[in-house]
């Protein structure tokens, strides 16, 4: 059974549209969360869908603008989101630390590792020649989690 059918059998509506588009939203882990809480917080959860609507997703007039941001956005979405703001669910994420970084190679990588290890019959100069080429690409949250580990150490 189509949908058209369906609600015009269990429907008392007389002007039901032939044609409509469905949005079907789903929250999971910390983003539901987050929803939860600005609902909590007074915002209604119309305003709180349609926002985060709003923040995540737009749809687009194709234009000739190579730069799709530069298109305009369809008239039946700046209707649907009309007078409301955009809602963000992310959360910044905490620093990862030294321990973070070796609980990773201990879960995901040390099965690899151990793998060449026995493939090398126990030479490590493959390993230090990968940690010295490594070692020359620390992007700053990696030297920030070293001078919060060493700062740890010291104190």
């Amino acid at each position: 059974m189509t949908k058209l059918v369906e609600r015009k059998k269990n429907s008392a509506e007389s002007d039901i549209p032939q044609s409509w588009t469905r949005l079907e939203l789903v929250y999971r882990k910390e983003r539901a969360k987050k929803l939860a809480e600005h609902i909590i917080n007074g915002v209604s959860l119309g305003s709180a869908l349609r926002g985060t609507l709003n923040q995540y997703l737009r749809f687009l007039i194709r234009g000739k603008d190579s730069n799709k941001a530069r298109w305009q956005s369809a008239k039946w979405w700046d209707m649907l989101l009309a007078n409301v703001g955009k809602l963000q669910l992310t959360i910044k994420k905490e620093a990862r630390t030294i321990d973070d970084m070796t609980d990773w190679i201990d879960k995901q990588i040390s099965p690899t590792l151990s793998a060449i290890l026995k493939a090398q019959e126990g030479d490590l100069g493959w390993l230090r020649s990968i940690l010295v080429k490594g070692s020359k690409r620390l992007s700053q949250k990696h030297k920030d989690a070293i001078n919060q580990y060493m700062k740890g150490m010291t104190a």
